[in-house]
């Protein structure tokens, strides 16, 4: 696959409407004026939780010793569902303390549906939802799901997987807002901790079978893993460490499916915001060799954000 810059993709392949992007919203999403909240750092959040909290680099396992360090004599699932309910409150609590002027100052050009099909978002928030709605005079629809399954009910586990929200625009045009590790809407269902995470991972070999076996029948392509393996992707606020499996399953897997030689060009690029004001993305050089970098990494977070309003609006 020719490697090309963002904007000169952009302008080939997304304003003549031959491709639509796929974006994934990380926490970095919520990074304002370079203040951290609950919504933009995990320690903080975890740390509300559980004030004796000392990150070891790896949130789901942090989370773990959370629940393993708690005095009871109540079992770990349902202490498990306790601290759940506790990171949610504060995650609401935060959300809606986010005044009208704060929400102004997000990239709500990237809610787009001109260039735009589909919104990860690896949060648990509904901040994007809220901004849609508020500013972009979007109706939001109830949680749906994609059938993977026909034996099983929606509230499986392979169907909290593939639930999701179309977002309507005045235009009706739709973008499709998944949570795939859950949201605040239902704190039970949000995954934090290894043992949780371990469950959905067993659940993306399905997705990754369902996808194939639409392909081999021409049928439409319609999950988020889907979206991943097959769109151009804009990654956003997230630096997609070592631990996300789920992501790195779906990104292994587009992979392999466009190696062969007469597949390359076909083979879609993915884009990763990151700059070298983070030093995690100085010292993690998985994603260099994975994802090509959104704009110039010796450009600050604020200019970047600046010129993706700018390309999308």
């Amino acid at each position: 696959m020719k490697k090309e810059k963002f904007n000169t993709f952009f302008k080939s392949n997304i304003l003549n409407e031959k491709e639509k992007l796929t974006i994934v919203l990380g926490s970095g999403f919520h990074k304002l004026d370079n203040n951290d909240t609950v919504l933009s750092s995990w320690d903080l959040l975890l740390r509300k939780v559980y004030p004796k909290f000392e990150s070891q680099g790896n949130y789901l396992l942090d989370f773990e010793k959370i629940i393993i360090n708690q005095s009871t004599s109540l079992q770990a699932g349902k202490v498990e569902k306790q601290k759940l309910l506790h990171v949610a409150s504060f995650i609401k609590k935060e959300q809606e303390n986010i005044s009208e002027e704060q929400l102004k100052q997000y990239p709500i050009e990237i809610f787009n549906p001109k260039y735009v099909t589909d919104i990860i978002i690896l949060n648990f928030d509904e901040v994007a939802e809220r901004i849609c709605k508020k500013f972009l005079n979007c109706k939001i629809s109830n949680v749906k799901h994609i059938v993977i399954d026909k034996k099983l009910t929606k509230e499986a586990k392979i169907h909290q997987t593939t639930r999701y929200t179309e977002v309507q625009f005045p235009s009706n045009e739709k973008i499709r807002f998944w949570h795939p590790h859950g949201s605040i809407a239902k704190s039970s269902e949000m995954i934090l901790s290894a043992r949780s995470y371990a469950t959905h991972i067993a659940n993306i070999e399905r997705l990754r079978k369902h996808s194939k076996s639409a392909e081999r029948n021409n049928k439409k392509l319609n999950t988020w893993y889907d979206q991943l393996t097959h769109q151009p992707v804009l990654i956003l606020g997230a630096s997609i460490s070592d631990s996300e499996w789920d992501l790195w399953s779906a990104f292994v897997n587009r992979a392999r499916n466009f190696y062969k030689g007469e597949n390359q060009k076909n083979r879609q690029p993915i884009y990763q915001m990151r700059s070298n004001e983070d030093k995690k993305c100085i010292i993690n050089g998985t994603n260099q060799q994975w994802f090509q970098e959104l704009y110039s990494e010796k450009t600050s977070y604020n200019d970047q954000w600046a010129k993706l309003k700018n390309l999308l609006k």
